[in-house]
């Protein structure tokens, strides 16, 4: 049995010229999605051809049968229902047309999986205009589209229309599933803009959007309007209405030997979601509950490992260096806090000159290094 954390939702409704060739390209991938297709009772014979996969795929392809054409919308949260009832951890929409290419499906996982995204939108905007065989008109169409709805609503995402996204199951697990309104193209804006409200972080992977060659389309001018009008609606409902917030795990590292401000005490640290919260010394506790507790003893515990808001900086670098280079410095007693340093104008030094530095210390203390960053040694 291939089992995976991930499952590729595909709405369908006519896509029997499509809809084997996208499954084979998905399963085709080195890494193991499955896939959820949400079939509205297609004349043309798509369950079918999905039926008869089933028996070369039947622990990675499943199949919902709706009766009659209900909404992408519908069709979706049908999807994320049956996902979470299934404990998958990354759940994708994905079209069945090729326009979304299965091999950006990593990409947007790791998005999710590796920066800690909470969403990430395959996005056709973000790197300019990546759109191939569409008319001009319907790619200024959906260029302003997103572009007005970035203005009413004030999400920082570029391509707020896409259909090509990866939720972590958090996102939908606080989304209020049953009170997304809309039916049409304007629940994918209604989804963003509601994860958004939520505080969740949304990432932006560029991706090129390409026309279907096969099948037709089923964007029309009523969806369009759906997304132009709906959107004000949106906006204003918001000013009225509470979003759950997020839940940040809080993770105590104790008993740990951590290096911060040039020091080496005995303490511990508390994670809030990707974040430093506290930074304790002797036997200072938190005062706030914690999901995981984590047994540091015997462990050098680095702040610059965890949390790249942590900073170093040489006397007068305007430099914010990485993870890497920050945990080095802390080690080697360098400067290091959880607020932003002040810089200095002009700078004493370079940053070649620091580079230097920091490779010399990396290479003297790096064998005596254990770094414990989200309960893993390394």
């Amino acid at each position: 049995m291939q089992t995976s954390d991930s499952i590729v939702i595909i709405p369908t409704y006519n896509e029997r010229e499509n809809i084997e060739n996208i499954i084979r390209a998905v399963f085709g991938l080195p890494q193991v999605f499955h896939i959820l297709v949400i079939e509205d009772g297609s004349p043309d014979g798509t369950a079918t051809i999905v039926k008869t996969l089933q028996q070369e795929f039947p622990e990675r392809l499943f199949m919902i049968e709706r009766k009659g054409k209900l909404g992408l919308g519908t069709a979706y949260i049908a999807g994320f229902k049956w996902a979470l009832e299934h404990s998958y951890e990354y759940i994708f929409e994905m079209d069945a047309d090729f326009s979304h290419n299965p091999n950006d499906l990593p990409r947007l996982y790791q998005a999710c999986s590796e920066p800690g995204g909470d969403v990430a939108i395959g996005s056709r905007y973000v790197s300019g205009v990546n759109v191939v065989n569409w008319p001009m008109g319907r790619v200024l169409m959906s260029y302003f589209a997103s572009k007005y709805v970035q203005f009413i609503t004030g999400i920082p995402i570029h391509d707020t229309t896409a259909g090509f996204v990866c939720y972590r199951r958090q996102v939908l697990e606080t989304i209020d599933l049953e009170h997304i309104r809309f039916k049409g193209y304007a629940f994918q804006i209604e989804m963003k803009f509601t994860a958004y409200k939520c505080g969740f972080k949304i990432i932006e992977v560029p991706v090129i959007f390409i026309n279907r060659e096969l099948g037709t389309s089923k964007m029309n001018s009523s969806i369009f309007g759906e997304a132009i009008f709906g959107v004000i609606k949106l906006k204003v409902n918001s000013w009225f209405h509470k979003f759950p917030p997020k839940e940040m795990k809080r993770t105590l590292i104790q008993n740990a030997v951590v290096v911060n401000e040039g020091r080496k005490v005995l303490g511990s640290v508390v994670i809030e979601g990707e974040k430093i919260a506290e930074i304790l010394t002797g036997e200072e506790k938190t005062t706030t509950p914690c999901d995981e507790i984590i047994d540091a003893t015997g462990c050098y515990l680095l702040p610059g490992a965890i949390d790249e808001h942590v900073h170093f900086r040489d006397p007068g670098l305007t430099h914010k260096a990485d993870i890497t280079t920050e945990s080095r410095a802390a080690a080697a007693g360098g400067v290091t806090s959880i607020m932003d340093m002040p810089n200095t104008n002009p700078q004493t030094t370079t940053l070649e000159a620091l580079e230097e530095k920091l490779t010399s210390i990396g290479r003297e203390v790096g064998s005596q290094l254990f770094l414990l960053l989200r309960g893993n040694e390394q």
